[in-house]
């Protein structure tokens, strides 16, 4: 939260975050770990940090990795983006090799 709020002192109008953990405890793992029949240990490695994000202007984007499910979607007005290969033995088949985001400010 300070840097962030650093940043958008300094006039920063786009981030990015990157880390390799979720930033959600939904819409970020493969949703057969979702819902009633999902048990709470499978979100080991994933975050709430949606009050964070959704209220932060400047961080438009979340990269994240750990969980070998690829997804793009808008949360609290940020892009939680995931494009995982998967394991040198099995690339995930929705991987996007070319994918790429910009950040515009």
């Amino acid at each position: 939260e300070r840097e962030l709020a650093r940043l958008q002192d300094a006039g920063v109008t786009a981030v990015a975050a990157l880390s390799h953990h979720t930033p959600a405890m939904t819409g970020t793992s493969h949703p057969r770990f979702e819902g009633e029949n999902a048990d709470q240990t499978q979100h080991g490695f994933s975050s709430d940090l949606t009050e964070l994000f959704g209220g932060c202007e400047i961080l438009r984007v979340w990269a994240y990795g750990h969980t070998h499910y690829n997804n793009d979607r808008i949360v609290a007005g940020t892009r939680l983006l995931s494009n995982q290969r998967g394991y040198v033995h099995e690339v995930s088949e929705d991987y996007r090799p070319d994918l790429a985001f910009a950040l515009q400010g």
